[in-house]
């Protein structure tokens, strides 16, 4: 039994891009052992001035273990209100930047897994 996707939210911290590279070194071990399947990348919680990601997206393009997806989830302070109430950010505040960009991950995901 495998899942159908691996997906890996990473952040535009210092301490992300390290342990994306630990990780990294886990697949590697791992794909000599079986066939893996890649890892998909999701920028997430990333400060909505953040436009430039360098070295993050260096090594993610770099690795043959890593697909970078498109979406990004950035930090909004409609997500922490929407925990808050015990909603989703599309039920707190569905014409939000928040929801759209949750709903373009959520398109993304399903063309990859070819989900109509």
């Amino acid at each position: 039994m495998y899942s159908d996707m691996i997906l890996t939210p990473v952040s535009d911290k210092p301490y992300d891009l390290m342990g994306l590279r630990k990780y990294e070194e886990i697949l590697k071990e791992l794909s000599s052992y079986n066939a893996m399947k890649k890892t998909y990348i999701v920028f997430n919680n990333i400060n909505p001035s953040m436009k430039n990601f360098g070295n993050l997206i260096e090594f993610i393009l770099s690795s043959r273990h890593y697909i970078l997806m498109v979406s990004v989830l950035r930090q909004r302070s409609d997500i922490s209100y929407s925990v808050s109430y015990g909603k989703s950010v599309n039920e707190y505040s569905p014409k939000s930047k928040s929801a759209q960009e949750v709903n373009e991950l959520v398109s993304e995901i399903k063309e990859i897994l070819a989900i109509a």
